[in-house]
């Protein structure tokens, strides 16, 4: 589903809301974030204008690009590192989604290999944590 939504001019868009938002709403959690992850690495416009398409669909989502966070054993210029807050309709909470591609494969990756997240938890809690590995 992102890269139809991705491939639709706002016009398209527009006649196509109330079945897409259906849709999108008819996810389950996985596939939403699927859906979300597919959509920040597939975007080929700006953060702000896959924000301003999803809105009418019902999805609050901003994307921060290498702002304040970045990999630690390879060069930043290395990664393509984004994290995305994501929201439903109809849902009370954000999703965290962090999204990345590396330039190049490791060549021999290692078991300490990670990704953390971390937050101030007087801000905010974690209920759940999904993990999902795509292949691009």
């Amino acid at each position: 589903m992102a890269k139809k939504v991705l491939s639709l001019n706002d016009t398209q868009t527009k006649s196509q809301q109330h079945s897409l938002k259906s849709a999108i709403a008819n996810l389950s959690d996985e596939e939403f974030d699927s859906f979300v992850h597919n959509l920040v690495m597939q975007n080929n416009g700006t953060d702000e204008e896959l924000s301003d398409k999803l809105k009418p669909l019902g999805v609050e989502l901003e994307t921060k690009k290498n702002s304040k966070i970045g990999p630690t054993a390879m060069q930043a210029g290395d990664i393509n590192l984004e994290l995305s807050t994501a929201k439903r309709a109809g849902q009370s909470y954000y999703r965290l989604i962090a999204s990345w591609n590396p330039k190049d494969n490791e060549f021999y990756p290692a078991t300490y290999d990670l990704l953390s997240i971390e937050w101030d938890s007087t801000v905010g809690n974690i209920t759940t944590v999904t993990w999902e590995i795509q292949s691009m």
